[in-house]
C-alpha cells in the first residue's frame, strides 16, 4: 500500500479516467471500476489489480486527482476529472457516433470510395465538436489567442466554441449545411488573417508556423467548397456560390503539395499535417510513413491542381490520412499522462482527422459540382474529369 502522501501520475482519458501506480498499467481495472455501475465494476477492478494488472485498487487505497497529480489518501474517495478532457471527448465522440448513424444508408451501398466520401462530413464534424468543447471548457486560456486589439476576448472564445459545435451539428444533421459550411469557412479564414499571418510574418523561417497557416487554409477551403457545391445546380438561386469550388480546390492542392515537400524533407515527423510531433518509435519504419504519406500528398495535390481525376485524388488522400489517424495518432492517447499531454494527444487526433475529412468533403463537393454542370448542360456526368 502507498503511503498517504505518495504521489502518482494522473491519466485523464477520453472514454474514462484511468490511474496507475509507477510501473503498472492501470487502464483495464479503472475502466471496469468507473464504467460498470454498482457491484460488478469494483469487484472486477480489484481482481485485476490483485492479479498484477495494476489499476484502481479500492481495497488498498483511494485516489484524489488534481489537474496534474494524484495523491493517494485512503480516507478520500472523490475523483476530480479534467474538465477539458471530458468535454472534448464527450463532444467529439457523440458527434462521431451520431454522424455515422445518420449516414448509415450511404455507408451500406455503393463502391468503397463512395462510402468513404460519405464519411467526410462526419470526420469534419467530430473534430469541430472536439475543438468546440475545448473552447467552452478552457475559454480563459484560449482567449489569449485572440488578438490583443479585439475587445471582449473571452466572449470571442466562447462564441467560436458555440460556432464550431453548431457547424458540427449542421453537418451531421444535413440542416443548413450551405450556410454552416460557408460561415465556418469564413471564420477559419479570419483566423488565418488575424492570427496566423502575423505569426508567420514575425517568424518567416518557422516551418511549423507556415504549416499551421496552411492547415487552417485547407480546412477553410474544404468547407467553402462544400458550401459552393450545395448551390451548384443551375436551378438554384444561389448558383453563384458554386464558383467557390474551383478556388477551394486550388487552395487545397497548394497545401497538399507544400505538405508533401515537408514530408520528404522531414520524414521523421508524424505524417499528414507536418507539425512538431515526431512519429512514435513503436511505429514500424517511422521514416517510411513520412515518405509514403508524402507521396500520396504529392500525387493528390498534383491531380487536384490540374483537375484530372480530382475527385478520386481527394478521396484517396482522405482515406490514406484516415488510416494514419487510426494507426499512428489514436495509439498516442495510450501513453499520454496528465491533462496537458492528453489534451495535446486528442488535439493531434482531431486535427489529423479533420484534415482527412476535409479531403473527403472536397471530393464530395467536386462530385456535386460536376453533376451540377452536367445537369445545366443536359448531360449526366459521373466522374470529375
Amino acid at each position: 500500500m502507498r503511503s498517504p502522501d505518495q504521489a502518482v501520475d494522473c491519466h485523464p482519458f477520453p472514454l474514462s479516467v484511468f490511474y496507475s501506480a509507477p510501473g503498472q498499467n492501470g487502464f483495464l481495472g479503472s475502466v471496469f471500476y468507473f464504467a460498470l455501475p454498482g457491484y460488478p465494476g469494483p469487484v472486477i477492478a480489484e481482481w485485476l489489480c490483485r492479479r498484477g494488472r495494476g489499476g484502481y485498487c479500492p481495497a488498498e487505497t483511494e485516489l484524489r486527482c488534481s489537474a496534474r497529480r494524484v495523491v493517494a489518501r485512503p480516507e478520500d474517495a472523490s475523483v476530480e476529472i479534467s474538465r477539458s478532457v471530458v468535454t472534448m471527448s464527450t463532444a467529439g465522440l457523440f458527434v462521431l457516433v451520431a454522424g455515422i448513424a445518420a449516414r448509415r444508408r450511404e455507408l451500406r451501398r455503393g463502391p468503397a470510395i463512395e462510402r468513404a466520401i460519405a464519411l467526410g462530413r462526419v470526420f469534419v464534424a467530430a473534430p469541430l465538436a472536439t475543438f468546440g468543447g475545448l473552447h467552452l471548457a478552457a475559454a480563459n486560456g484560449l482567449m489569449q489567442m485572440v488578438p490583443a486589439w479585439m475587445p471582449w476576448r473571452l466572449f470571442w472564445a466562447y462564441l467560436v466554441g458555440f460556432a464550431l459545435i453548431a457547424t458540427a451539428l449542421s453537418l451531421i444533421s444535413g440542416r443548413l449545411v450551405r450556410w454552416a459550411a460557408l460561415l465556418a469557412g469564413a471564420m477559419l479564414l479570419a483566423f488565418v488573417a488575424t492570427i496566423h499571418v502575423p505569426i508567420v510574418v514575425a517568424n518567416m523561417h518557422d516551418r511549423f508556423a507556415w504549416a499551421v497557416l496552411l492547415r487552417d487554409t485547407a480546412f477553410a477551403a474544404g468547407l467553402l467548397a462544400l458550401a459552393g457545391s450545395r448551390a451548384s445546380t443551375a436551378a438554384s438561386p444561389a448558383a453563384g456560390w458554386a464558383r467557390l469550388v474551383t478556388p477551394s480546390r486550388l487552395a487545397f492542392a497548394v497545401v497538399a503539395l507544400f505538405f508533401a515537400v515537408e514530408h520528404f524533407l522531414h520524414p521523421e515527423f508524424a505524417p499528414a499535417v507536418p507539425l512538431e510531433r515526431m512519429t512514435p518509435w513503436w511505429a514500424m519504419a517511422p521514416r517510411m510513413w513520412g515518405y509514403s504519406v508524402g507521396a500520396v500528398l504529392l500525387g493528390s495535390g498534383a491531380l487536384l491542381l490540374v483537375n484530372r481525376w480530382a475527385r478520386e485524388a481527394a478521396a484517396w488522400l482522405g482515406i490514406a490520412v484516415t488510416v494514419v489517424v487510426l494507426v499512428i495518432y489514436v495509439p498516442m492517447l495510450w501513453p499520454a499522462h496528465g491533462t496537458d499531454q492528453v489534451v495535446e494527444a486528442i488535439d493531434y487526433v482531431a486535427d489529423t482527422l479533420l484534415f482527412a475529412g476535409t479531403a473527403l468533403i472536397l471530393a464530395e463537393a467536386l462530385g456535386a459540382d460536376v453533376q451540377g454542370e452536367g445537369q445545366a448542360s443536359g448531360i449526366r456526368l459521373g466522374s470529375s474529369d
